[in-house]
């Protein structure tokens, strides 16, 4: 059986992409999910299991800058695959990530 990690976010922390970038700060947690207050973009939604760690300093994720839109959602729990274009490629790569990453 997996374990749950808790990861405590407040409001206003830096979220920093793998490679280093920000991408917003953290505007809302519920439950399991994290609205990201995105610099000049509309807000999303992220699952708190893309959170590596997290600290007051800021919340690190397991994936790169190029890559957060395959894991926006645009509600908690209601994945957006309008924004995969559909592209079976890049559904498959997800999984595959998930599989290897979190066992899922």
């Amino acid at each position: 059986m997996q374990e749950t990690r808790q990861i405590h976010l407040e409001a206003g922390t830096p979220i920093i992409s793998l490679d280093g970038k920000k991408i917003g700060t953290v505007k809302e947690v519920r439950e399991n999910f994290v609205k990201v207050d995105a610099p000049r973009r509309r807000d999303y939604w992220l699952a708190c299991d893309q959170v590596l760690s997290a600290d007051t300093n800021q919340a690190l994720l397991v994936i790169p800058s190029d890559e957060i839109n395959v894991y926006k959602m645009d509600r908690p729990g209601h994945e957006s695959l309008g924004r995969l274009g559909g592209d079976p490629d890049v559904v498959a790569q997800r999984q595959r990530f998930d599989r290897e990453l979190f066992g899922r």
